[in-house]
């Protein structure tokens, strides 16, 4: 059972001894069962380490009697099989000494008839200096090594003017103050947000080549819990193999090496972290793969790759999806594929997904617009042209592709394969996108440009100049969530925010942008909107 405030009672086992007349007239209506309605916390809404915790049990009677010759035993289950004594009084106040998911055990046994009821019920625990949620990371390159860093709006009182202000609260080396001095230390690629069960909060992986190595973080505290080698069969790395990309899946998850290959694993338990092994050996699927892209669905259970040896879109998937008549639920196949082939539906004058042909694919994301929508950029290499497709992915039902159109891309001159670009999430979608790599101040990618599609209709514009600063990294993110910010990294280490939600951005000349970094960080390599819990997110 769950509820809103993060308690869970999971199962209540009743056992009963005593000796019963063999003549079995032994009337089981007499005992007076007890079992735990609820429990009762002083958590708000969780527990922080150091903490006094109070836990009273609300306890139900089957004949309506209270028993006062109870005894009761709390335990703190410790590992799979060994517990930790906390208290022997109906209500438990324990000094908290431990951080992360507890589970606690309350045995209590009627001394009149041996009697027993054990019940669980698991509490979350926040470390001592726990780190909000809805923020923004920052993996960036400093001192020849990644930090991890993190960006708050948090509006507060300003005691001079006695008005409320949002300000921009900057978190640098976030990893390092947290690991006792330990640095990161590699060449910074990707962070991926990754989920237990629903209200858990989430872990963050960190992908870099050298130093430490890939490591996850606690989203809570930022502490590392675990390396990712270890979550290979064989203990480590697979040899020469660099990760630079990850897609988070319900049932499995996807990383993607410098090489273009991808590991998959299948969870044992998806409301776990860390279920489940990688192999030491990458997919396979007809033909062989090289894969460049992935673009995540949102429903979080397939992603869309590019397979750039052959030039074809594949779905990477949980399982096959259908819809059970019979107990009313989306459910989930586990023996099909993991990795199928998408089904384009044909339409003149569209580039089939399944057999690109001749081209090279940049970039690709969803946008939800009613269904959910994507948007892909590509060069046709026979003719030198650039184009943009816009496609319709139905993973509930067959992986089928509809195609809605595909352009010719408006100012191909400021294109040139190297562009970078970010895609709104929602409705209103705006694709943004810097300048070339061969700019004429001379400066590579430091101008950022906004196109709105309307079906051959729109125009790009020129939204800011950053005169001689580099974008490297752009985050657009959902209005439901973080206000609709495009967040802009530099390679001078700076970070911008523009409240670029609206098309008022395309009124006017350049915009303004609503908050910005002083240079403190190094690089900027990846930047990500952290959640915190799948049930905070909102598509």
């Amino acid at each position: 059972m769950r509820t809103k405030n993060w308690i869970y009672a999971v199962i209540c086992f009743i056992f009963m001894y005593g000796c019963y007349d063999d003549k079995g007239n032994y009337d089981y209506g007499d005992i007076n069962v007890i079992t735990v309605e609820k429990y009762l916390t002083n958590a708000d809404p969780w527990f922080y380490k150091g903490d006094m915790a109070e836990i009273t049990p609300v306890l139900k009677f089957s004949l309506d009697e209270e028993i006062t010759t109870l005894k009761f035993r709390w335990e703190l289950r410790t590992s799979e099989k060994e517990y930790k004594t906390l208290g022997h009084e109906k209500v438990l106040n324990w000094e908290v000494d431990t951080a992360g998911w507890l589970q606690f055990v309350l045995t209590i046994t009627d001394t009149t008839n041996g009697l027993q009821c054990v019940d669980l019920t698991r509490q979350y625990v926040m470390d001592n200096l726990a780190y909000p949620s809805g923020v923004w990371l920052v993996l960036d390159e400093k001192d020849n090594g990644a930090e991890l860093a993190m960006l708050d709006l948090d509006r507060r009182l300003d005691e001079a003017t006695q008005e409320y202000v949002t300000y921009l609260d900057v978190y640098a080396d976030l990893y390092t103050l947290e690991n006792d001095g330990q640095r990161l230390g590699g060449k910074p690629y990707f962070l991926q947000e990754v989920f237990a069960d629903w209200d858990s909060p989430s872990h963050v992986l960190i992908l870099q080549e050298g130093g430490i190595g890939p490591v996850y973080v606690d989203g809570s505290s930022y502490k590392k819990t675990i390396s990712l080698g270890e979550e290979f069969t064989g203990g480590a790395l697979p040899a020469g193999q660099v990760f630079v990309g990850a897609a988070y899946h319900h049932k499995g998850d996807i990383l993607m090496s410098k090489t273009g290959d991808i590991f998959v694993r299948r969870k044992t338990d998806e409301e776990v972290f860390y279920s489940g092994m990688y192999p030491d050996f990458p997919a396979y699927y007809e033909k062989g793969l090289e894969v460049t892209l992935m673009c995540k669905t949102r429903s979080g259970i397939s992603t869309l790759v590019y397979d750039n040896k052959n030039h074809r879109f594949l779905a990477v998937n949980d399982g096959n999806v259908y819809y059970d008549d019979e107990i009313g639920e989306w459910v989930t196949d586990p023996n099909t594929a993991a990795i199928l082939p998408v089904f384009p539906e044909r339409m003149e004058g569209v580039t089939p997904l399944n057999n690109m042909g001749n081209v090279e694919m940049y970039f690709c994301d969803g946008y939800t617009d009613g269904d959910r929508k994507f948007w892909c950029v590509f060069k046709n290499r026979e003719d030198g042209v650039y184009y943009m497709q816009f496609f319709y992915y139905d993973e509930w039902n067959g992986y089928k592709v509809i195609p809605q159109y595909e352009l010719p891309f408006p100012h191909q001159d400021l294109l040139d394969g190297t562009n970078k670009f970010e895609l709104t999430t929602d409705s209103r979608e705006f694709l943004f996108f810097t300048s070339n790599g061969t700019s004429v101040a001379g400066a590579p990618h430091d101008k950022l440009y906004a196109y709105q599609h309307a079906r051959g209709r729109g125009d790009a514009k020129l939204l800011y100049d950053f005169q001689g600063r580099g974008i490297v990294s752009m985050l657009a993110s959902q209005r439901n969530n973080a206000g609709g910010y495009l967040v802009v990294g530099l390679d001078s280490g700076e970070v911008y925010f523009f409240a670029a939600g609206t098309t008022s951005i395309f009124a006017g000349g350049t915009i303004e942008y609503a908050y910005k970094t002083e240079p403190v960080f190094g690089r900027i390599a990846d930047i990500k909107y952290r959640f915190g819990g799948q049930g905070s997110i909102v598509d």
